[in-house]
């Protein structure tokens, strides 16, 4: 795992620090002072989910992977795959932007399979 060493401070407590796992760039966001994951995020085109999700993938593809779809007020429209992503779309009818985990996934502390 590399990281680029900066964090970047937003809404006063949190921070983001861009990691790079497996050739993917996800913004870990922490508590500032206790350095505890709170969520991941990524948009990177090469992320794929345990389901195989991607970036550019139909909210048609989420729930026809097993995703179910998420109620948020103000939020763009989201679906919660059955690995714990949450995959992030701007209408049901676009493509995905973005993928986030909240909590501290444990895949982040595994080595890289073979």
């Amino acid at each position: 795992m590399r990281h680029g060493g900066v964090s970047v401070v937003h809404r006063g407590d949190f921070c983001a620090l861009p990691v790079t796992l497996r050739g993917v760039l996800f913004s870990v966001d922490t508590w500032c002072d206790h350095r505890t994951i709170i969520a991941v995020s990524t948009d990177d085109q090469r992320f794929r989910t345990a389901e195989g999700l991607r970036i550019g993938d139909s909210y048609a593809r989420a729930l026809e992977l097993g995703g179910k779809p998420l109620s948020d007020p103000g939020e763009p429209e989201s679906v919660r795959m059955p690995s714990g992503w949450i995959a992030r779309f701007a209408a049901k009818r676009s493509a995905s932007r973005s993928f986030e985990a909240y909590g501290d996934p444990a895949w982040l502390h595994e080595p890289p399979p073979d």
